[in-house]
């Protein structure tokens, strides 16, 4: 009985991993990082971030603005160009109410 609870546990937590990991942009072949988000008030947020990504690909990436509860208050999809393999950008994202956090949601190859 112990050894499959144990096998149940071991598929499950490598589950759990994967999603986790696929959820990065390990596995698109864009990663990103925020640098710094402000909020503006009730109807708007800054964030600046990097993405990293093969120079001859173009990538799109999701912003997200949640508010106290972690519900989403704004998002915003932002395409980033081919030619550029890493790229600092400062989007603005407006929201329906104030944001306490801005963050990247994913980032794509397109």
């Amino acid at each position: 009985m112990h050894v499959v609870i144990g096998v149940l546990v071991a598929i499950i937590a490598g589950g759990w991993g994967y999603v986790m990991w696929s959820m990065t942009g390990s596995s698109t072949g864009a990663g990103s990082q925020v640098v710094t988000f402000t909020v503006e008030g009730p109807t708007q947020a800054e964030i600046t971030f990097d993405v990293s990504k093969p120079t001859e690909r173009a990538a799109v990436c999701r912003i997200r603005a949640l508010d106290v509860n972690h519900a989403e208050v704004g998002s915003k999809e932002v395409k980033i160009p081919a030619g550029e393999g890493i790229k600092r950008l400062t989007e603005r994202v407006s929201t329906s109410v104030q944001a306490t956090s801005v963050h990247i949601q994913y980032c794509n190859l397109v």
